[in-house]
């Protein structure tokens, strides 16, 4: 997960001119300045949010068996620390999952989403992905899963912005996933690498969940990442609440239900 810095002139369709009331640095009308800042602040925050918004989706811990699906609601994100009290991004993700035909006799998923919080501003979040069980618990040794997933934003259809700052954006996010059964309950670790497609880099995030199972068919999850854990921000007028000068803690509660097959959630 990368912190973006962005060049104005590379994604405005202003370019730099000479004016005699700025001698330094790019030379750039007086009357351009005001535009060229809001627009500046709009790809700020647009491409900010998707990458740090986009890691808030509901995470899989174990896939689901053939028939079995589960809905749920993911809240939260990054923790911003730029008002005071640390608050997570007012984050929310409507998902789905469900169970596909095993691969060689391991259970394999898809999952499916939306981010409801994006849509309110104009920008269409979607994203769809897969997991699959490498091996099963035996003791105490753990299940181990992989995720694949891409989440796709842009904001095309938002007609209040200027053309030049309506743009997409791809993330490709895989993940690797150790859980343990603890009684009906399912407790994880893992750790994640978040692609940016048009400029892929490694963006580590550790990450450990705990899914709460509830005695029918509804169940909580509570998660911690520590998003670019080997990175420090490339935007330093934003603060997130870190461990140092790398990195950005992100915190997410999820609610859902379980329906069809063993309504497990894959916990079995």
């Amino acid at each position: 997960m990368q912190f973006p810095h962005v060049n104005i002139f590379e994604h405005s369709t202003l370019q730099p001119e000479k004016s005699p009331q700025n001698p330094w640095g790019p030379q750039v009308p007086i009357h351009s300045h005001n535009r060229i800042q809001m627009r500046i602040r709009q790809l700020l925050i647009l491409i900010a949010a998707i990458q740090l918004t986009a890691c808030g989706a509901l995470h899989n811990a174990r896939p689901l068996e053939q028939g079995e699906h589960r809905a749920g609601v993911t809240m939260g994100g990054a923790v911003l620390t730029q008002m005071g009290a640390p608050i997570p991004l007012p984050n929310m993700v409507l998902e789905g999952q469900s169970g596909v035909k095993a691969l060689r006799n391991h259970a394999t998923d898809v999952n499916y989403g939306m981010n409801l919080t994006a849509l309110a501003f104009g920008v269409v979040g979607i994203h769809a992905g897969t997991s699959h069980l490498l091996f099963a618990q035996k003791g105490a040794r753990p299940s181990l899963s992989a995720t694949e997933r891409i989440h796709f934003y842009n904001n095309w259809l938002d007609t209040t912005k200027d053309s030049s700052v309506r743009t997409s954006y791809l993330l490709n996010q895989v993940d690797l996933t150790a859980a343990w059964n603890i009684n009906r309950h399912l407790g994880y670790v893992g750790i994640s690498d978040y692609i940016d497609i048009p400029d892929p880099e490694l963006n580590v995030a550790p990450f450990v969940g705990f899914v709460f199972q509830g005695k029918k068919k509804c169940f909580s999850q509570v998660e911690a990442r520590y998003l670019a854990a080997n990175r420090q921000p490339d935007i330093v007028d934003v603060s997130f609440m870190s461990f140092g000068e790398k990195g950005a803690l992100s915190t997410t509660l999820s609610f859902g239900w379980n329906f069809g097959g063993a309504s497990t959630g894959g916990l079995e």
